[in-house]
């Protein structure tokens, strides 16, 4: 049984799927919102998606300096957020992404990322990796053990 897909914008589920320049786009054809398409089925939600800025060779991590200051700008604890049913809007011969946030800054209109939550966990998971051995005397009552330098 297929999920029903209606529009992130109005709700109506009178939409056009067609692919744009080698990325499948779904257009409402009620109120005239278009954004890039889901491609995963819902149990591969957890993944990234199959254009994610975070995926190995994505044009973004491509740009080094471009790549090197988006990183640095979600160091501060920020939000990445996946780009997929995001409405759009034309800009300059392209479109942009329009993410709109709570008060809080929070997306109101878009998931996390799953590229950057296993960037996130990644790096978690290396500052917080002790030696065996040293976790082993910690739990026999030694003192702390030293982060991992790898």
């Amino acid at each position: 049984m297929s999920e029903k897909i209606d529009c992130p914008v109005c709700g109506s589920t009178s939409l056009l799927t067609e692919t744009v320049g080698g990325t499948r786009m779904e257009f409402c054809l009620a109120c005239a919102a278009f954004w890039e398409a889901e491609t995963r089925t819902p149990e591969k939600m957890a993944a990234p998606c199959d254009n994610c800025a975070f995926r190995p060779g994505s044009p973004e991590r491509r740009d080094k300096e471009g790549w090197q200051n988006l990183l640095a700008l979600l160091m501060d604890g920020s939000r990445f957020y996946c780009h997929k049913r995001v409405p759009c809007e034309v800009a300059e011969n392209d479109y942009r992404f329009k993410v709109e946030q709570d008060g809080k800054g929070r997306a109101t209109n878009a998931r996390i990322c799953m590229g950057w939550v296993a960037l996130r966990l990644g790096q978690i998971k290396k500052m917080h990796s002790f030696e065996p051995c040293m976790v082993a005397e910690e739990a026999e009552g030694s003192r702390s053990a030293p982060l991992s330098s790898e």
